[in-house]
């Protein structure tokens, strides 16, 4: 249904949902520093093919790992460095990116306006989730590849409800593809489980036979032990099902994405958006038959992922966005609704268009296209220590380097093989459980915090000035004499200083010392 016809519809509707797509780039332009996670991925991709062989254990840390360690997102990271390891890169990476956005938006709009959906209210309902909605894009993560398939994956859903078979085989071929690109792909085979659960309940409502319901659901019946077989297809065989057990039922206490919604950023604005798509999905459920709510039960099972972690904010808000708008469509609500955007239709568009010019303005300012490295502030975490990194390349700095988990991996990708990490992102995928908490225990400078070193035989700490080690360390940094820590049997010396990094290594090291006042420039991302 369209908001009406008459005069102008047309504009209006193409006018709102370009002020929401603006609206969204306007969000998601502060989300254009590359994560650290790309790193690490990329990592993995480079020595594979530098070596011709695929490593089951880890190369890259000098503390304890898993055995062997499996990179579920191996395949992710061998598309970022097939796609951003040349001289166009970093054009590239953005391209992806968007491409892959974009991707989700249209499939998601497809959903929305075979169910009837008004495009308007689709337009609207992006603009509700943006608040839980923004966390699956960053540049890049492997996240952004599980939202683009589940759009995708919702098309095909759509294709099954309207007796279409064919999409059966492009979707296992998606399905061995996602899974070794993101675990994410769990979330698709849920989704698909649920869709055929609801299809078997729907042909057994309509023909009350076996029969009739093996008519409709043989193609997801046969594709379903394919698709187990396919958990086999990937570099590490069964020890890739074991890693997902694991994985998946794991607490994550000490990571700030699988915390509750009400912990991210804006709290406040956050929790009230999520309260009303919430809100008008039981508005719906009191509205419309129950036969033309497909999806609901899965639904509401993500509205609960979501509250319970951050990270699944992105998948909920996917699916809402294709599915609510719809069954708002033809409810009372929308009537009124639309009643008053028609009214309003002729100040409107150019109300869009003034939101339109605000939000790109606003992504123009702040170059949404180009993909940065922003410098470790003291105050800040997630950064890079640019100047750091720097120094030990330029000084030949081989050894152990003890770092934090969001430097690691950039560690790892500007210094490896002459340099072996102590931490990265990677988290349960390659460390054994203790490795973050010792980590943590030696960056807030509890009692004895020195004994790591030790303990890890460590050549050298990259230290964020922010991080309670740094706020202890900071008054010994500008000295050339060497001091011991506490509880190390050692003495260390600071080679290296800037308002947001510190380096520290062994006392008998040879590296010079260069002390900076000056935060180094922010970088432009170059992966080559």
């Amino acid at each position: 249904m369209l908001l009406l016809g008459k005069k102008h519809t047309n504009v209006l509707t193409v006018a709102l949902l370009l002020a929401a797509l603006s609206v969204f780039l306007a969000y998601v332009t502060r989300l254009n520093c590359v994560t650290h996670d790309l790193y690490h991925a990329m990592a993995l991709a480079r020595y594979t093919l530098e070596t011709g062989s695929f490593p089951q254990n880890d190369v890259f840390a000098f503390t304890p790992t898993m055995q062997p360690t499996v990179h579920h997102e191996w395949g992710f990271g061998l598309i970022a460095y097939l796609t951003t390891g040349n001289s166009w890169g970093a054009a590239l990476l953005m391209s992806l990116k968007f491409l892959l956005i974009a991707t989700m938006f249209l499939c998601a709009y497809r959903v929305c306006r075979q169910r009837g959906g008004d495009p308007a209210f689709f337009a609207l309902g992006v603009v509700l989730i943006l608040p839980f909605f923004w966390v699956g894009f960053a540049t890049i993560r492997a996240q952004l590849f599980t939202l683009t398939a589940i759009s995708i994956q919702l098309v095909m859903m759509e294709a099954d409800w309207r007796g279409k078979r064919g999409w059966v085989a492009v979707w296992l071929l998606l399905l061995g593809i996602w899974l070794n690109v993101h675990a994410g792909f769990v979330i698709g085979a849920g989704l698909m489980a649920f869709h055929g659960l609801e299809r078997i309940l729907s042909l057994w409502c309509q023909y009350r036979s076996l029969k009739g319901v093996w008519r409709g659901t043989w193609h997801l019946l046969v594709a379903a032990p394919f698709a187990v077989g396919l958990l086999f297809a990937n570099p590490y065989g069964t020890e890739y099902v074991t890693y997902l057990l694991h994985g998946l039922t794991m607490p994550r206490p000490l990571i700030a994405e699988w915390a509750p919604l009400w912990e991210t950023y804006e709290p406040l604005q956050t929790m009230l958006a999520f309260a009303v798509s919430v809100a008008l999905i039981g508005y719906s459920i009191k509205n419309r038959q129950w036969s033309r709510l497909r999806g609901v039960v899965f639904l509401v099972l993500c509205a609960l992922m979501a509250v319970k972690h951050i990270r699944h904010g992105s998948i909920y808000g996917l699916i809402w966005l294709a599915y609510v708008p719809a069954w708002l469509s033809c409810t009372p609500l929308a009537d009124r609704l639309r009643n008053l955007l028609t009214r309003k239709q002729e100040l409107l568009p150019q109300f869009s268009v003034g939101i339109m010019a605000i939000c790109l303005g606003f992504a123009l300012w702040h170059p949404f296209w180009k993909a940065y490295l922003p410098v470790t502030a003291a105050n800040e975490r997630g950064n890079y220590p640019l100047g750091a990194v720097e120094y030990l390349q330029r000084n030949n700095f081989t050894g152990k380097l003890i770092t934090d988990f969001d430097a690691g991996a950039y560690v790892t990708w500007e210094l490896f093989p002459h340099v072996l990490v102590s931490l990265d992102g990677r988290y349960e995928a390659a460390f054994q459980p203790g490795v973050l908490e010792e980590h943590l225990e030696l960056l807030d400078a509890k009692p004895k915090w020195g004994k790591w070193l030790d303990h890890w035989k460590a050549d050298g700490i990259l230290v964020p000035s922010g991080s309670k080690l740094g706020k202890v360390l900071a008054p010994l940094a500008g000295s050339q004499e060497s001091h011991e820590f506490p509880g190390s049997a050692k003495r260390w010396k600071c080679t290296y200083s800037d308002p947001g990094t510190m380096i520290w290594v062994e006392e008998q090291s040879q590296l010079p010392s260069e002390i900076s006042q000056e935060l180094p420039a922010d970088k432009i991302y170059n992966p080559s």
